[in-house]
């Protein structure tokens, strides 16, 4: 159990830091568009040329399109202030020792250009070296999961574990019009769950690239040329297990904001958590 942290406004965050780390959705935007606030802070951070970096759990598309799209809906995003955890896999997956593998990708076209063009992309009920979960769209989700059960379990036994890769450890996500949807975190516990049945302490884990990995925290504190310096900068969002905690691991203060997931109003989501947020944020306002 921790204390509820203490509220905080954007403009009070922005006076007692040097770097602002975004995440996107729940913060800046939902499905349904662009949340309310967004558009004028980032407009004012880059008037002032203020240091401020979007991290985020995104691996369905480049960063070019995710910046592009944002622009589209108003959010004027320079490219290199922008981090998504399927980049920072991509550099991963690219790497000359993964050049030839078969790679069995769950996520929708999109999705590939994690992918070396040299990798041969297969399907969950073949053999494969890595399974990547792309995404929790672009396939059928019962069948496939199916499959790829089955294929891990005819794997392992074989003496042949393959890699597993989680871009995206997010559980939910906010839809909009308070509605919600499962993400490939979801997906990835579920195939976890079935490895540990059968394998228990040696079941095989997901290599995890997005928050709360440190991965695109210490990119963006890199950048910032804070690396030394990680409580000079704060990470607002909206998720606990992954904005919260990847963003206090790596050093920084937290802002929990209320437009997203948490509902961060409730003692009882505080009563529950060891992980606490340095302050909470009602908007972006």
């Amino acid at each position: 159990m921790v204390s509820v942290p203490p509220h905080i406004s954007f403009r009070e965050l922005k006076s007692r830091y040097q770097l602002i780390l975004f995440d996107a959705y729940g913060v800046l935007l939902n499905a349904d568009g662009v949340l309310p606030g967004a558009a004028h802070v980032l407009q004012q951070l880059n008037h002032e040329n203020f240091p401020y970096f979007i991290v985020t759990n995104g691996s369905v598309k480049p960063i070019q399109k995710s910046v592009d799209y944002l622009k589209h809906l108003g959010l004027e995003v320079p490219l290199q202030n922008y981090i998504s955890s399927g980049e920072v896999t991509r550099q991963w997956l690219t790497a000359p020792e993964y050049q030839s593998a078969r790679v069995c990708l769950l996520g929708p076209s999109s999705c590939e250009f994690m992918l070396a063009p040299s990798q041969q992309k297969t399907a969950a009920h073949k053999d494969f070296d890595i399974l990547v979960i792309g995404n929790q769209d672009g396939y059928e989700i019962l069948q496939t999961i199916n499959q790829a059960i089955s294929s891990l379990y005819r794997m392992i036994d074989a003496g042949h574990p393959p890699l597993l890769v989680l871009p995206n450890p997010d559980l939910i996500y906010p839809a909009g019009n308070k509605s919600y949807g499962i993400t490939s975190g979801m997906i990835a516990n579920m195939l976890e769950a079935a490895l540990k049945l059968r394998y228990q302490q040696d079941a095989p884990k997901f290599k995890l690239f997005g928050k709360p990995e440190s991965c695109m925290f210490n990119l963006a504190l890199e950048r910032a040329e804070l690396t030394g310096s990680p409580e000079k900068a704060v990470m607002i969002g909206d998720q606990i297990d992954t904005d919260i905690q990847g963003g206090k691991a790596s050093g920084c203060d937290t802002a929990l904001i209320g437009t997203g997931i948490a509902d961060y109003a409730n003692p009882q989501v505080w009563a529950n958590s060891n992980i606490a947020a340095t302050y909470l944020l009602r908007n972006l306002m």
